[in-house]
């Protein structure tokens, strides 16, 4: 089974709701490629999916840490110098990240990357439009590179906002 889902990187807890509903009905993640989750049959199961993001250098200590934790390694999806681990664990109960401390360090790590992905993509459409407009513009190619730019810039922002929203709730909630 293939489904196709947008999740925000701010929403890994709706995303590992999702799988986990999934895995209740008997479908486990085989792969995930963009928006695109596929899905095998198989009995279903009881416990819990959950996500992680994790950079690349730390990631055969923390499989093996998690792997001793009763944690089973479903998917890795490479993105930005590391990876986002979806992990399985038989029991409902489980969390990766069971207190708000570790959550927000997971969001804050994500805002770092996601911030400087977004800010190098925004100089790299500079970059173009300022080669476009020295070579040869046309209202066309000026007004789509400006329309990118102006879409990334909206989504980049949005994100950083929405994970800077989330970190202060739980640091509230925390206090």
């Amino acid at each position: 089974m293939r489904k196709i889902r947008l999740f925000w990187v701010w929403q890994s807890d709706q995303e590992a709701a999702f799988l986990t509903q999934l895995a209740h009905q008997g479908w486990r993640l085989t792969r995930r490629r963009g928006l695109v989750y596929h899905f095998a049959a198989e009995t279903p199961l009881a416990g819990r999916v959950a996500l992680d993001y994790q950079p690349k250098a730390a990631l055969p200590e923390y499989e093996a840490l998690m792997a001793d934790a009763g944690w089973t390694l479903w998917q890795r999806s490479p993105a930005f110098g590391g990876s986002w681990l979806y992990w399985y664990h038989p029991d409902q109960a489980a969390r990766i990240y069971s207190d708000a401390a570790s959550q927000i360090d997971l969001l804050q790590r994500m805002r770092r990357v996601w911030t400087g992905f977004g800010a190098l993509m925004l100089v790299l459409e500079a970059y173009f439009l300022i080669v476009l407009l020295n070579t040869a513009p046309t209202p066309l190619r000026v007004g789509f590179l400006v329309g990118c730019i102006v879409v990334l810039a909206g989504l980049y922002g949005y994100n950083a906002w929405a994970l800077t929203r989330r970190i202060q709730r739980l640091a509230a909630r925390a206090s």
